[in-house]
């Protein structure tokens, strides 16, 4: 059975992160009540509802910024119907958003990924079309392919193909979306660590990748790191649910891929891909990639 397929038969794709799915998966206990105050699915036929809401709300925010039209987004209040043009720019100006109007980026999360990116939290286009790293100036889609993570080009609104065709997910430290990431408090993001950690759990995935060098210092606590594959590794205790999902799961760092984040330019980014691209054959073939961790220089 194809895996797309066989995803969606057993219901482990969700519309949201489940707490509660996490809890049966790995004996582990759920999400703080900021998460776990949504529904609990009771039975498999709930299942079936999440993921057949999922793909209801990405054909509904699947959205072409040259030729849709953003009619939608001006009757839900999103977006002031006398600032914007007819047709969606390929950059929205934040001065055109309701703030207070954007949701978090639903997550898709599955167990036994092969690798979980993580970023930090939603911009005003990854809410807007309910697609992570969905600015057409970020580089994370050109990355993924630059180095044949996946041997493709996908965009932002082909999220879904890179979980049920790649075994790869996208999710955030912060689920809040803002205009900027200097609109994160310090407080927010270290408060985030703890979720995140569970997300991570619940996925147990081969490889973490940070995607921004701010998201791992707050998340491990160290001021000074190299960038690519880290000497540490999150370690978790055997799934009770399921014995196959790995125990260690190996980190890496990268710059975060954003436009706006000057300090590294696009080819030092790319070339980040390319040793993430390492690091994952290395672990896919079963072999570990401890000879390619990176060090800091003297």
């Amino acid at each position: 059975m194809p895996r797309a397929a066989s995803i969606k038969a057993t219901g482990r794709i969700s519309s949201y992160f489940n707490p509660v799915a996490c809890a049966k998966s790995n004996g582990t206990t759920a999400l703080p009540a900021t998460a776990a105050s949504s529904p609990s699915p009771s039975a498999s036929s709930s299942t079936a509802t999440a993921v057949t809401i999922r793909k209801r709300r990405v054909k509904s925010a699947t959205l072409k910024p040259e030729t849709d039209t953003s009619a939608g987004l001006k009757a839900s209040g999103l977006i002031s119907p006398t600032k914007l043009p007819a047709k969606l720019p390929r950059v929205i100006r934040p001065s055109d958003v309701n703030m207070a109007e954007l949701k978090p980026v639903k997550d898709v999360l599955l167990p036994g990924l092969d690798v979980l990116f993580v970023g930090i939290n939603p911009g005003i286009q990854s809410s807007l079309y309910q697609h992570h790293f969905a600015n057409p100036l970020n580089l994370f889609w050109r990355g993924l392919y630059h180095c044949r993570l996946v041997p493709e080009p996908l965009t932002a609104h082909e999220e879904d193909k890179l979980v049920e065709v790649y075994n790869m997910s996208i999710t955030n430290l912060v689920d809040r979306p803002t205009r900027t990431t200097s609109d994160l408090s310090r407080k927010e993001m270290k408060e985030a660590v703890p979720r995140l950690t569970k997300r991570i759990d619940f996925c147990r995935p081969k490889i973490v990748c940070f995607v921004g060098m701010g998201i791992y210092e707050v998340y491990a606590g160290k001021p000074k790191f190299p960038l690519g594959l880290q000497p540490d590794v999150l370690e978790f205790p055997q799934s009770v649910h399921d014995e196959s999902l790995p125990t260690k799961v190996w980190v890496f760092v990268m710059p975060s891929t954003s436009g706006r984040t000057a300090a590294y330019q696009n080819p030092q980014k790319l070339e980040l891909f390319c040793q993430l691209k390492r690091v994952y054959d290395k672990v896919m073939a079963g072999e570990s990639p401890a000879d390619l961790v990176a060090t800091l220089p003297s």
